[in-house]
């Protein structure tokens, strides 16, 4: 997100924000999702490149299970409001300022995570682009993006409004799958997020239903999972 969009926030907005994901409506699904991915990735304490970190919960979470983490994000009002939030918790989280497109560490990490942050910017395909660089070999790389309703749902329009200058993508699975695989990531994998057809349908869902739930999140919030290749000797 860019600077002046968090200057437009009320105070608020903040203290609402300092809250998430607790007080987002889509809270149920936020947590599934950081579960799920909170598994995709290697065991703690591997290093990890936190991109877009907001106000920074995700980041203290992945601090409090044993990670090392980096956390980046373009603002500096954001930052020093993660690192409020962040000492909260009671977290440690390596916080930087930058534009996580541009962001080339002086040494690679073991994952790169986008936690609803890559929808956020135009310059998406240059930050998979960048989070590949910044990877070990073998390193995985975790999306969890929003789909096809992003930027179309009375809320997202309502946010537009009161933020113009904010940037809203559909980040589908089906969308970026293919810049992957562009790019040389392998053992690309798509999963789904329970939370969300929980909440579509009003019960359990039985295992059986998990490939309909793999094909839908192709278009709606899947969590995608990658690594970069290991050199040949």
């Amino acid at each position: 997100m860019e600077d002046r969009m968090w200057e437009s926030f009320t105070e608020e907005q903040i203290r609402t924000e300092f809250n998430m994901p607790f007080t987002s409506p889509f809270r149920s699904e936020s947590l599934s999702i950081m579960a799920a991915a909170m598994k995709l990735l290697p065991p703690a304490p591997a290093k990890i490149l936190d991109c877009g970190i907001g106000i920074g919960w995700s980041s203290a979470w992945l601090s409090m299970a044993g990670y090392n983490v980096i956390g980046i994000d373009s603002s500096d009002k954001i930052i020093e409001l993660a690192r409020k939030n962040i000492t909260r918790y009671g977290a440690s989280v390596d916080l930087r300022v930058g534009a996580f497109e541009n962001c080339i560490l002086s040494s690679p990490v073991d994952a790169v995570v986008f936690f609803r942050s890559l929808h956020h910017t135009n310059s998406w395909r240059q930050a998979l682009c960048v989070a590949k660089d910044n990877l070990r070999a073998g390193g995985t790389l975790i999306l969890v993006e929003p789909g096809i309703m992003n930027g179309k749902r009375k809320l997202d329009r309502e946010f537009m409004k009161q933020h113009p200058t904010a940037v809203e993508l559909s980040m589908p699975p089906l969308k970026s799958v293919p810049m992957l695989k562009k790019l040389g990531y392998k053992r690309i994998r798509v999963f789904p997020n329970y939370g969300f057809l929980f909440k579509l349908i009003n019960k359990p869902i039985p295992l059986t239903f998990g490939a309909l739930a793999v094909y839908l999140y192709k278009w709606f919030d899947g969590i995608v999972a990658a690594e970069k290749e290991i050199e040949a000797k």
